[in-house]
Parts: structure tokens; C-alpha cells; sequence
């Protein structure tokens, strides 16, 4: 029998309570935002841990590596600011909006086709995905860039 070496790690929220003054909402949020957070004692909760995953296991006899980063719960952590949020936001639609491009009734072989009504139908079905759907789907992910 082989002997691996594992290593566990998760990540522990700290909260710590600061005091600003400001003369309105968003004066308050840019002094939070530039609060020196150096002088605060932060708070581990460790009864909130997230990101819980398997950093590594290695073989014990060769040290080579056998898996890393497996998630042991839902979270995850993602680096990208705001554009990176809004695009994670709206993956699941603009899923829903690449699947329903599928299903639209196409011409067996509308390039030969004399059916103009049935390009005709293509067309709007096109123009109202795009327009309707796709469009504001883009935009919407787009929104933090």
C-alpha cells in the first residue's frame, strides 16, 4: 500500500469594524473604501469557512504531484474585478440564448432554396434572437468592461 502526503486548505472569513464620517452616501463609501485597514483587528469566523478543497496530494515515494485543487464544496474564488463578475452573472443566459439559436426552423439547404417565405421566416426568427435576445445578453455581460 502507498502512502500520499494530503493537503487540506479552506478560507476564513475575518471581519473587522471600522468607524468613517461623511457627509453623504457616497462620500461614506469612498471613505470606506480608502479607510486604512491596517489599524484593525480583524476577526477570524471560523465557523464560515469557504473554498474548501484538496490543495495536493503527492505520492509520498516520489513526491510527484497526483491531483490538485479539487473542490470540497461550492464555493470557488474568481480574479477579474467587475468585468469578470458581470460575466459570470450572465453566463447562464447567454447559455439559454446560444441554445435557443438552435432551434431555429431552418431550410434544409437554404442556399439552393426557392422558398423565399421559409427564408423569409428564417430571417425574422434570426433577426428577433439577435435583436431580442443575443444582443441584450452581449450588453449585459458586458456591462463591467
Amino acid at each position: 500500500m502507498k502512502t500520499y502526503t494530503v493537503i487540506f486548505a479552506e478560507d476564513v472569513p475575518h471581519y473587522a469594524i471600522g468607524e468613517i464620517r461623511a457627509a453623504s452616501k457616497r462620500g461614506a463609501i469612498e471613505a470606506a473604501k480608502a479607510y486604512d485597514r491596517d489599524e484593525l483587528f480583524f476577526e477570524p469566523e471560523w465557523q464560515n469557512t469557504v473554498c474548501s478543497r484538496i490543495a495536493e496530494i503527492a505520492d509520498d515515494a516520489t513526491g510527484k504531484s497526483i491531483a490538485l485543487d479539487l473542490a470540497l464544496d461550492n464555493y470557488f474564488l474568481r480574479n477579474g474585478g467587475v468585468a469578470e463578475r458581470a460575466l459570470c452573472d450572465a453566463a447562464s443566459e447567454l447559455l439559454a440564448v446560444l441554445e435557443a439559436a438552435g432551434r431555429f426552423s431552418w431550410v434544409y439547404n437554404a442556399a439552393l432554396t426557392t422558398d423565399i417565405e421559409a427564408l423569409r421566416k428564417i430571417c425574422l426568427e434570426y433577426a428577433y434572437w439577435w435583436n431580442g435576445r443575443a444582443w441584450p445578453a452581449i450588453a449585459k455581460a458586458k456591462a463591467g468592461i
